[in-house]
């Protein structure tokens, strides 16, 4: 019975392995499209995501600030990891603004990025000054959601190596 729980033991510590926290920060410009929605293109500057590197891209597009949703996209130039976020704060202060809300990992991500789950927080912070600067801060969970064949390799394995101590 303890081998069982051993087994069990490492099978949560495989797949909880897989987890990540998600910190991520960018800077770059912003602009407006005709349906006053936000736009920034963004660097990476920094981030924990495996993948994803400082000098890395960020496309953030969000509708309407307030209440507002839009997606951000990660890019290392193949492949693409996207989050659906939902604003729900925003301060507009002059030439200052910024907003914040939540983030849920979106399943049109793709390449190394495809097949996970996540969700988390962000904020991000505009300036209009000659550049229109923009800087965004992604934090939260993101882990890869194992695959079936690889959930009954381990299990079958396990079976096997119970069924053998017991002969």
């Amino acid at each position: 019975m303890r081998k069982i729980a051993l087994i069990g033991f490492a099978l949560a510590a495989v797949t909880s392995a897989q987890a990540s926290i998600v910190i991520t920060l960018s800077q770059g410009n912003y602009s407006f499209d005709g349906s006053g929605n936000y736009l920034t293109d963004e660097v990476l500057t920094l981030s924990t995501v495996s993948g994803l590197n400082a000098g890395d891209t960020l496309h953030y597009v969000c509708q309407n600030i307030v209440g507002g949703s839009g997606t951000a996209t990660f890019s290392n130039g193949t492949d693409q990891l996207i989050f659906d976020v939902t604003v729900n704060h925003a301060v507009v202060n002059g030439v200052t603004s910024s907003d914040d809300g939540n983030w849920t990992y979106d399943a049109a991500s793709t390449g190394v990025f495809a097949g996970m789950t996540g969700s988390g927080t962000f904020n991000q912070s505009f300036h209009a000054n000659a550049n229109q600067f923009a800087a965004s801060q992604f934090v939260g969970d993101l882990e890869v959601v194992p695959e079936p064949a690889s959930m009954i390799a381990l299990g079958a394995g396990a079976a096997a190596v119970i069924r053998r101590r017991r002969k």
